[in-house]
């Protein structure tokens, strides 16, 4: 990923609580993660709300983004289904 960095911005989209941005942020850091911009959920702990978060964080730039990396199979399906031409 952190090639990428060099040629395209890096939104990490994140399912964890935004109470939980200064872990989150530590925790990418530490593992060398490179990125521009951490969108943190806003909505609810639940895997429903996890994935309507991400949906809702990424909607406005769903026509500039080209990869999402995402483990959820449910979340997956919402990347598709946003045009998202790379979900793996």
């Amino acid at each position: 990923m952190n090639e990428l960095y060099k040629l395209h911005l890096i939104y990490v989209v994140t399912g964890r609580m935004e109470s939980q941005r200064q872990i989150t942020t530590s925790s990418l850091k530490a593992a060398g993660v490179l990125f521009d911009k951490l969108l943190m959920n806003d909505v609810g702990p639940s895997k429903e709300e996890q994935i309507q978060s991400k949906k809702e964080n990424v909607e406005p730039i769903a026509s500039q983004v080209v990869m999402a990396f995402e483990d959820n199979p449910e979340a997956k399906k919402m990347y598709k289904s946003l045009g998202i031409p790379k979900v793996i």
